[in-house]
């Protein structure tokens, strides 16, 4: 009969300075990336609603990595678990923003602001962390939870009789992040402001917004206030009703726009 192992020895004790055996080392666990949910249409909430707690645990576990400012090389958020972003982002999200290393996501410098990145599962109701929120979410794929952010701050927030719009709200929606939130349905609210409260003196900022219209950088503004003044239908329809036809009437414009360049490329290659 074989003499029994002290309990002490550096094979069985894991407090003993001395490594273990090959044989007995805990192998690394192959962690394998979970089948990503359609983020397009879900929401977030929902999706955490229909995954099962086991699986949510899971995402937390495996390989981490940290996303960056593709110019600046600042990094943006750390050790953010790589299945997570792939259950809920998508694997061709992470691939748009792979770089040469594998525990790194280049973003770049004009797709999304820090904060908005860090917030899109911590959200802040400000105006200005809602907007950088929105952002990030399209720029990770969440189309979903960037329509519903975006809704709720221009119905249930900006449309609330309690809010109180401000020329720095003006000069933040249009004037900020490069001018794109100029052609959404943000910058269509600051257009119905401008024409409900700020043209007819009614809000306690006019004057200064008034000024604002008269800079360069607020040309297009007035351009769209002068049009819509000079077609007169927003004096007939309550904001819903405003917001939505500036919606139909761009989603129109963009259709026109691709239907014009399919016959441009047809007969091109004819």
């Amino acid at each position: 009969m074989s003499p029994k192992k002290p309990t002490n020895s550096p094979e069985t004790n894991p407090l003993s300075p001395h490594p273990l055996p090959t044989s007995l080392r805990r192998k690394k666990k192959p962690y394998k990336p979970l089948s990503p949910l359609d983020s397009n249409t879900d929401r977030l909430f929902h999706i955490v609603q229909r995954t099962h707690n086991k699986t949510l645990a899971s995402l937390l576990s495996g390989p981490r990595l940290e996303i960056v400012n593709e110019t600046t090389g600042h990094i943006q958020v750390r050790r953010v678990p790589t299945r997570m972003l792939q259950y809920f982002c998508g694997p061709a999200i992470l691939d748009a923003f792979a770089s040469d290393r594998a525990s790194i996501l280049k973003i770049p410098n004009a797709a999304a602001e820090k904060v908005g990145i860090a917030r899109v599962v911590r959200r802040q109701r400000v105006l200005s962390s809602a907007i950088d929120t929105i952002r990030a979410c399209r720029l990770f794929g969440l189309e979903g939870d960037a329509v519903r952010i975006e809704e709720l701050v221009v119905y249930g927030w900006m449309g609330a009789e309690t809010w109180y719009m401000t020329d720095e709200h003006v000069e933040m929606i249009w004037d900020g992040y490069e001018g794109v939130l100029r052609e959404t349905v943000l910058g269509d609210a600051v257009v119905w402001f401008v024409l409900n409260e700020v043209q007819g003196g009614a809000h306690a900022l006019s004057e200064e917004i008034r000024w604002m219209l008269e800079q360069e950088e607020y040309d297009g503004l007035k351009v769209k206030v002068y049009d819509e003044n000079l077609d007169g239908r927003w004096r007939l329809e309550g904001r819903d009703e405003y917001l939505e036809r500036c919606r139909e009437e761009r989603e129109e414009e963009l259709r026109e726009q691709e239907l014009g360049e399919e016959e441009e490329t047809y007969w091109s290659a004819a």
